[in-house]
């Protein structure tokens, strides 16, 4: 069984072509694009300063809860499972290896903190048996 790598890439890295020819051979490696900043039709998500804001007003996000939102944005209106957001924030030190309950509180706090900032809880959404997914009906 293979498990499938996730390999996350700074928009602003310059070397990023390089970095993406060279392992975009790899099996079961997944590539995404960290945006720095996103923009929601609902509200726009600051990676570098691990910010959400709308209408003038911010919310600062965790470190694990800033993974979570980066990987969401990069691909917004797609599936990404709860394994590879776990894989993230096993990365960053968040969460223990046999923790996903921990990928579901930091979701939960994510969609509070975006209910809080927009008045919409439904932003992230759940994926039955699969994982989460960023809503975004502009993109």
């Amino acid at each position: 069984m293979t498990s499938e790598r996730l390999i996350l890439v700074s928009a602003a890295d310059e070397r990023m072509s390089e970095v993406v020819s060279a392992i975009s051979g790899i099996e079961s490696t997944r590539i995404m694009e960290i945006r720095d900043v996103y923009s929601h039709s609902l509200f726009a998500y600051d990676s570098l300063q691990r910010k959400l804001s709308a209408n003038g007003d911010e919310v600062r996000l965790t470190g694990g809860e800033s993974r979570v939102m980066s990987i969401l944005a990069s691909v917004p209106n797609e599936p990404i499972t709860a394994k590879i957001l776990a894989s993230s924030l096993i990365e960053s030190e968040t969460i223990v290896p046999t923790d996903r309950r921990n990928v579901g509180t930091v979701v939960c706090t994510l969609r509070k903190k975006l209910q809080d900032l927009v008045g919409e809880r439904e932003v992230i959404k759940t994926v039955r048996a699969l994982g989460y997914m960023l809503v975004d009906p502009a993109e």
